[in-house]
Parts: structure tokens; C-alpha cells; sequence
């Protein structure tokens, strides 16, 4: 078993610690903005406490990726710094310990924080894209069935085969007894000029058979009126029938969830993958080893004061500037440039910058800055 280095047990317990808990405040902040809708979604369909948490849960992975190479840097500036300030880089250099050890100790976090975040954006991500549209749609399906289904009273509106029902509550009149449905109306146009409407006080749906039945009793049923030989309207025919049945299949009026997958939602196969796509992923997950890189950068250029004020956001704000540029500049060349060219001309480009600035100025990193001991 190869033993834990001097770099490694000095950051490794604070470089982690700073991650989850950046991590744990950033999702924290952006689900806090996604509750309200979600909150929304679930009360309009009846949802329960456990569906608002599993849709909660799967909003996580949707900004984790970006969160994840943002945090790394902060986590990483503050570790090393404080270990400088603290002497602790000045005794590794006096024991020998070069300052490459540090930078590959920063290079291999960042390059498994690029692993997680491809297996998150191509595979994870996807997943609960998926299932929160599933999610939704289920919860949709269930809500609309129990207002059909279900007895007690109800003020709902449904549309079947072209014919309009409005189900209201009971009236409270002394007939209604304590599990009526109340009244049930029906409109059902025939053609531009003609219609006809009716109104149940006593209906149910029977089911359990391969359709489901609506039957009306004690309706009263209007026709639209016919035109005489003069032009005009007749009176409107009215009929009371005793009962009536209408046959039709629920799954027509609640239609099942689409399980087929939109693209944003086919989990990454390198086989079949879109190459912007593919190249957008991999983009970001080459920002994470870049962030690291920067991190380092940045604690060997913040010698003064205003320069340890200046490096942390300058390094944020060159992170944001790479995701978006870079991943508009690959998933542009990914559709020309072929991938065995593009690869590491894209590796030079992100790592190449700070890897330079960490060579010329990586000495630094072992001693404190100045004005401290």
C-alpha cells in the first residue's frame, strides 16, 4: 500500500471539506429558487411530501457540473493559501519537497472531479431529466383518473371525443345525499349550426371492465333548434331519459406518460452521441483540471495585499469566461476538426495558460507573502 504524501495529508482533508460544503450551499441556493415551481407542479396534481422531495432530488445534478470546477478553484485557492501563511509549504521545501508536488496533487483531484463531472453531465444528468419529466407526467396521470374516477363531489372540466363535461358540486339541496357527485353537464356540438347539451343529477362511472362506463340517470337533454322554411330558429327540443350510457376508454382521456427519451435525456453513448453534444461535455468537464490549475495560478501570483484581494475573483471570472467560450469554440470545431486533432489541441489550450504561469511563478507557492511570518 503506497503511503499518504506529506502534500496529500496537509490539503487533502481542507481541499475536500471546502468542496462539500461550497457544493451544500450551492444546491442549496438553486433548489431554494426551484421549490416555488416545484411546490406549484406538485399541489396542482395532489402530490405528496416524498414526490416534492424525489423532484427536489432530482433537480441536484442540473448545476453540478458547472458548481463542481467553480468550487474546486475556491477550495483549493484557500487550502494552499492558508498552508502557505501558515509556514507549513516553507517546511515541505526545506525537507525537499519540491513545488511540482503540489501542482501534481492539484492536477489529479482536478482530473477526478473532470471524471464525475462527465459521469454526471452524460449519464446522471440525463437520467433525472428523464425521470423529473416522468416524474410529473405520472403525477399528472394519477390526479386527472382520481377527479374521473373516484366518488364524493367534484368541479371539474373534461373533454371526451369532442364532448364538453362540467361536473360541479352538490347544491345542498335535501335530495343530495352525502356521497352525490352533484351535477354533471355535457355539450356536444354536431356541425357549425347544431348542438346538443345535457344535465345529470345522478351519474357514475362503472369500471373494471376493458372500457369504462359513464352513465347518467334522471337526464335532461336539449337539442338545438331546426330552422323552418321561414329561416328562424323553432323552439329548443327538450327530453328527459332515464338513463343513458356512454362507453369510452380512459387511457383516451388520460393519455400514459411518453416514455421515449428527448435528446437532452439519452444518456451519452459514444457510439451514436451528437458530437456537440459530446464535445460540449467534454468541455466541461476539462474545466474542472483547468480550475484546479487556476486555483494554483492564482495563489502563486497573490504576493501583496492587492494582489491576494484581486486573484480569487480574477480566477472565478476566468473559469465562467473558459466555460463559455471554450465550449462555443469545441462544440464548433467537434463538426469539423477530427477528434484524434481536436483532443489535444483543446488539452494545450485549457491547461497549457496556467500551467505556464505555475512555472514561472511556482516557487512562490512555498513561501508566504509577504508582511507575514
Amino acid at each position: 500500500m503506497t503511503p499518504i504524501g506529506p502534500v496529500t495529508r496537509i490539503l487533502l482533508r481542507p481541499v475536500l471539506a471546502r468542496l462539500a460544503l461550497i457544493l451544500l450551499l450551492v444546491e442549496a441556493v438553486f433548489l431554494a429558487e426551484s421549490f416555488t415551481t416545484l411546490l406549484e407542479q406538485a399541489l396542482r396534481y395532489d402530490g405528496a411530501v416524498w414526490d416534492l422531495g424525489w423532484l427536489l432530488v432530482l433537480k441536484l445534478p442540473r448545476i453540478l457540473d458547472l458548481a463542481l470546477a467553480l468550487a474546486l478553484l475556491i477550495a483549493l485557492y484557500f487550502a494552499v493559501s492558508e498552508a502557505r501563511a501558515r509556514g507549513e509549504l516553507v517546511i515541505l521545501a526545506t525537507a525537499g519537497i519540491r513545488w511540482t508536488r503540489i501542482v501534481w496533487f492539484a492536477l489529479s483531484i482536478g482530473v477526478v472531479g473532470g471524471f464525475v463531472s462527465l459521469i454526471v453531465a452524460g449519464f446522471v444528468l440525463p437520467e433525472a431529466r428523464y425521470s423529473e419529466r416522468i416524474t410529473i407526467a405520472q403525477l399528472r396521470t394519477d390526479y386527472l383518473t382520481s377527479q374521473i374516477t373516484r366518488d364524493g363531489p367534484r368541479d371539474t372540466l373534461h373533454r371526451l371525443d369532442g364532448v364538453t363535461f362540467i361536473a360541479s358540486a352538490p347544491d345542498g339541496l335535501p335530495e343530495n345525499g352525502p356521497d352525490t357527485r352533484g351535477r354533471l353537464f355535457f355539450f356536444q356540438p354536431q356541425d357549425p349550426s347544431n348542438w346538443r347539451a345535457g344535465q345529470s343529477r345522478d351519474w357514475t362511472i362503472k369500471t373494471g371492465s376493458a372500457d369504462e362506463v359513464l352513465v347518467m340517470k334522471s337526464l335532461r337533454l336539449f337539442q338545438s333548434p331546426s330552422r323552418n322554411q321561414t329561416g328562424s330558429f323553432g323552439p329548443i327540443h327538450a327530453f328527459n331519459v332515464e338513463n343513458a350510457e356512454l362507453a369510452f376508454s380512459l387511457a383516451s382521456v388520460v393519455p400514459a406518460p411518453n416514455q421515449s427519451r428527448s435528446r437532452a435525456e439519452k444518456v451519452l453513448a459514444l457510439s451514436d452521441a451528437d458530437p456537440r453534444r459530446l464535445s460540449g461535455i467534454a468541455a466541461r468537464a476539462l474545466l474542472v483540471p483547468f480550475a484546479a490549475l487556476v486555483a494554483l495560478a492564482a495563489v502563486a501570483l497573490s504576493a501583496g495585499d492587492l494582489s491576494r484581494l484581486l486573484a480569487l475573483p480574477a480566477a472565478l471570472l476566468l473559469v465562467m469566461v473558459f466555460d463559455v467560450a471554450g465550449r462555443t469554440l469545441v462544440t464548433d470545431a467537434a463538426a469539423r476538426v477530427p477528434w484524434l486533432v481536436l483532443t489535444p489541441i483543446v488539452i494545450a489550450a485549457y491547461l497549457g495558460p496556467p500551467l505556464a504561469v505555475i512555472l514561472w511563478r511556482g516557487e512562490t507557492m512555498m513561501t508566504p507573502p509577504r508582511g507575514r511570518t
